[in-house]
């Protein structure tokens, strides 16, 4: 029974490792993708001032 709750403990952890790493993709992916639309939105108004 010893080794079972061992088995459980581990995977929930690695679990719960796999999801704080999935959020933090999305994080990442999230904030890169709203960085290139400023920095796009920026190079348009530069073109227009011209």
């Amino acid at each position: 029974m010893e080794i079972l709750r061992e088995l459980v403990s581990s995977a929930l952890m690695l679990g719960f490792i796999v999801v704080i790493g999935i959020i933090m993709g999305a994080l990442f992916i999230m904030v890169l993708s709203l960085a290139t639309g400023i920095d796009s939105n920026i190079q348009q108004e530069d073109d227009r001032s011209r």
